[in-house]
């Protein structure tokens, strides 16, 4: 990451440059002439020893690639302009094979072809406990700020992530209960008020998350399932997500990303939490990946009605979605297994990113791209390797606040599938809400229109 210092250099010494020359000719004209001169000999002949060394002096020029993108990451940039990193990576898995390089970097596909394969154990071998990989310089596009998201030095992530598992502890989470059904309620109304007609839940589901974060995080809710809109810095979040999802793979990256909404959301930030501070009390955030997660999930729902059915009956057994932890189980991998948290996981990002199956060859998973509960119940059978099935990821990077995430989600879904039947919305058949979803950092789903109507009694 030292090209910007680099070139910030080289633009310093331009005017010392043109004073030399201007002391050697005695003429403006012909010192600016020489000093262009200069300046073309160099770059060009920096850029050609770059591109000549990636080609055919690089270590890594032996994998397979486009030839653009063995030069340049403004291939991958040009590629992921839609924000849809994921089929592009997919993409280049069919064209290309297990190993793929992109430009200095190698992504790995864990799936059969040919005589080749990256064996499943090998997500544990990276990301387990006992790992000592470290996260890539990617994690840096953010610095001098550090979150736990993104600290790459392992003891200062672990002194940061036990601090930030008090907060989610199981005790903890237990006592965000009330304010979780308090938004669910909320979100709950605005669904009533549009009965039998079709609702977009991008937005619903959008505010609920992220009310519910603002309590928990700032000490007072954005406001959105009152307002019917999103707060102006969840919007920030939003449009620095768009634009990072597809600068994200320019090294160089940080200036461009300064150009939208993230000043303003840093700036709103940090005045809430010294508002928060104030008070005296403990914030403890939530993510975007639960929206994500609730739309996904009710696409499903409304895809294949009979789990709807099982849902109902599974929430009638448990008694009544009005006590919220009777919906909770100790550990999420329990949650995981049960009809209430089928939903769809997108995958997590990392430098080396590791797809365990798509399409035709599935190392651990049988049908891997299908929506099949029964994998959790009653069909074990299709399950090659469950180690593989990490929604929260594993070992030291693991997602801190899965227990909230769990419990939102699950509360939200069994009280909406007690109340409702859920169906898709005119000219909405789900496939916009996959087709259309980006990788802009976290997974951004496509429009989703539904159609909330009320359970008839029995």
């Amino acid at each position: 990451m030292l090209a910007p210092v680099y070139g910030c250099l080289f633009v310093a010494l331009l005017p010392v440059l043109y004073f030399l020359e201007l002391h050697i000719h005695n003429a403006t004209s012909l010192a600016i002439q020489a000093e262009l001169e200069v300046v073309t000999a160099y770059l060009v002949s920096l850029f050609a020893s770059m591109l000549i060394y990636r080609v055919y002096f690089h270590r890594l020029r032996t994998f397979p690639v486009p030839f653009s993108a063995r030069l340049s990451k403004i291939w991958h940039a040009w590629q992921v302009r839609h924000s849809q990193n994921h089929l592009v990576m997919d993409n280049l898995y069919h064209n290309y094979g297990t190993f793929v390089r992109t430009r200095t970097d190698i992504d790995f596909y864990s799936r059969s072809r040919g005589n080749h394969h990256l064996p499943s154990g090998a997500l544990v071998a990276m990301n387990g406990l006992g790992s000592t990989c470290t996260r890539s310089d990617w994690y840096d596009g953010l610095s001098p700020l550090q979150s736990l998201a993104n600290i790459r030095n392992p003891i200062v992530h672990d002194q940061r992530r036990r601090i930030w598992d008090k907060a989610f502890s199981a005790a903890a989470v237990r006592d965000y209960d009330s304010r979780i059904v308090k938004y669910a309620e909320q979100l709950n109304q605005l669904i009533a008020a549009s009965v039998d007609h079709p609702v977009k839940v991008y937005a619903k589901f959008g505010f609920f998350t992220s009310d519910v974060m603002s309590d928990l995080s700032f000490g007072k809710s954005f406001g959105q399932l009152v307002e019917d809109k999103f707060h102006h810095s969840v919007l920030g979040v939003r449009e620095f997500m768009g634009v990072s999802g597809t600068m994200s793979p320019i090294p160089c990256n940080k200036p461009m990303m300064q150009l939208n909404g993230w000043e303003s959301l840093m700036n709103f930030t940090k005045d809430s939490l010294r508002k928060r501070m104030m008070v005296n009390s403990h914030p403890s955030p939530d993510g975007v990946m639960t929206s994500t997660a609730l739309i996904t999930l009710f696409a499903q729902l409304a895809r294949s009605p009979k789990y709807q059915d099982q849902i109902f009956e599974e929430v009638q057994k448990i008694s009544s979605v009005r006590l919220p932890s009777s919906l909770e189980t100790p550990d999420p991998e329990e949650r995981h297994h049960g009809n209430l948290a089928t939903m769809a996981s997108s995958p997590n990002r990392w430098n080396d990113s590791f797809c365990t199956s798509l399409n035709d060859c599935h190392i651990c998973f049988e049908k891997a791209t299908e929506f099949i509960p029964e994998r959790w119940t009653t069909r074990p059978e299709i399950i090659i390797d469950k180690r593989a099935y990490n929604p929260f990821s594993m070992g030291r990077y693991s997602c801190v606040g899965q227990r909230l995430a769990m419990k939102k989600i699950s509360h939200r879904t069994a009280l909406l599938v007690s109340k409702y039947t859920v169906e898709f919305g005119p000219d909405d058949d789900g496939t916009r809400c996959f087709r259309d979803m980006q990788d802009n950092l976290a997974m951004n789903p496509g429009r989703l229109d539904l159609v909330f109507r009320l359970r008839k009694a029995d």
